[in-house]
């Protein structure tokens, strides 16, 4: 009797990653008029301007995937690997309105209430650009057999519309010559990527 002192074992796996990296430029030119709040010694103001807005998204992944594994001259071995580019460059119109409270001390010098919405319509060009590559090989008795493809889809470029919906709340430190401001701001860019 002859004792293996290792035992091939079958099984199937797929391991997976994905890595993403976005970078955002806003740029606003305002101009603005002080209307008056009416209410609490606040201080309220109606802008119009321009915004320029440049959106990038990269995207890339990749897959190992194998069957019977463990069997050196039997199974499949399946990799693929992904690039993906999205981008959009527009400029527009917008519109905002803000206000602030006082509710330390005055407009002036103390603590204030301070919060802002914004709309703005960004015209431009939106860009997306997708490469995959994939190789599947399988192993049999007779060798190792390969099939790899890959596809680069052709660089998408169109014009579009896009709405910018903002606002902004927080708490205003304000002090005779300077402003420190702390809060949460969110802009919203609809159907601005291609994705």
């Amino acid at each position: 009797i002859v004792q293996h002192k290792y035992d091939y074992t079958n099984y199937n796996f797929i391991n997976t990653a994905q890595r993403s990296n976005a970078t955002h430029l806003i740029l606003d030119f305002k101009v603005g008029k002080d209307v008056g709040l009416g209410m609490f010694s606040g201080k309220t103001t109606l802008k119009a301007g321009i915004r320029w807005a440049k959106l990038n998204e990269d995207e890339s992944g990749n897959m190992l995937a194998a069957t019977n594994a463990a069997k050196l001259n039997l199974g499949t071995h399946a990799i693929a690997d992904f690039l993906a580019n999205h981008s959009f460059d527009g400029i527009g119109p917008s519109l905002s309105w803000n206000a602030a409270v006082p509710f330390v001390g005055d407009q002036s010098d103390g603590l204030t209430l301070d919060w802002e919405i914004g709309a703005a319509v960004l015209f431009g060009k939106q860009k997306s650009r997708v490469n995959l590559h994939t190789s599947v090989y399988t192993y049999d008795l007779y060798g190792q057999h390969g099939i790899t493809h890959s596809t680069l889809s052709p660089a998408r470029s169109k014009t579009v519309l896009v709405p910018n919906l903002g606002g902004f709340a927080g708490i205003s430190w304000r002090m005779p010559n300077a402003k420190v401001s702390v809060g949460y701001k969110a802009d919203f860019f609809f159907n601005a990527i291609d994705a």
